[in-house]
């Protein structure tokens, strides 16, 4: 009889492997972003510069994460969803800003100059009307 024992379990391991298109997914991820123009200033951030710190003041202030801010942004810009991603992008750009002090109207939302666009396009697309 032998010594040796087969192990019980051979099932693979459940460990997530690392491939190069799991990186790619990971990297397209991050780069993905969203850029806005309001009364002619523009403002642009990517998923992948969205730290913790960032995300956990955002909830605390507007009550919801950066995707979710971003799928209001999309769908029906309201000056405090508009205002939220305008802070956003100045916290990432190094300001320590508070919330209250970004001002956006209606007029600037309504105004021909505001638009949407995915962050890395140079071409920029207004809302639907």
């Amino acid at each position: 009889m032998s010594n040796t024992r087969t192990p019980m379990n051979t099932r693979p391991s459940p460990a997530r492997k690392v491939t190069r298109k799991t990186e790619e997914k990971r990297d397209a991820q991050n780069d993905a972003g969203l850029k806005i123009t309001v009364a002619g200033e523009s403002y642009s951030v990517h998923f992948g510069d969205i730290t913790p710190t960032i995300a956990r003041r955002l909830r605390a202030e507007l009550g919801c994460g950066f995707m979710q801010l971003v799928k209001e942004l999309a769908s029906a810009p309201e000056v405090d969803i508009v205002a939220g991603f305008i802070w956003v992008c100045k916290l990432v750009a190094g300001e320590n800003v508070p919330l209250s002090s970004v001002e956006v109207s209606y007029s600037d939302i309504f105004a021909d100059d505001f638009d949407m666009a995915d962050a890395n396009e140079d071409e920029v697309t207004g809302p639907e009307a």
